[in-house]
């Protein structure tokens, strides 16, 4: 029952914080569309790919570990 709180608690956190920063961070993104010189030059290079990547791989390896955390936290809780 507790973890059910929590993640209802997490679910109402993360839809407040959505709800209070997303519109700022569009507004912010307005004057960044004008001034992208560093993104056109990897792209005409070819390492905007490379980038992209690179932050794949690095999403991928925090996914697995968290996943991996869960994994490990729910064997506990069944041992307890």
């Amino acid at each position: 029952m507790e973890r059910q709180s929590i993640n209802k608690f997490v679910q109402r956190l993360s839809a407040l914080f959505a709800a209070l920063f997303l519109p700022l961070y569009s507004i912010a993104q307005q004057g960044y569309a004008k001034e992208t010189e560093m993104a056109d030059v990897l792209y005409q290079n070819g390492r905007i790919y490379l980038v992209v990547f690179v932050m794949a791989i690095i999403f991928a390896g925090i996914i697995l570990y968290l996943v991996r955390i869960e994994k490990k936290l729910n064997k506990l809780e069944k041992n307890s």
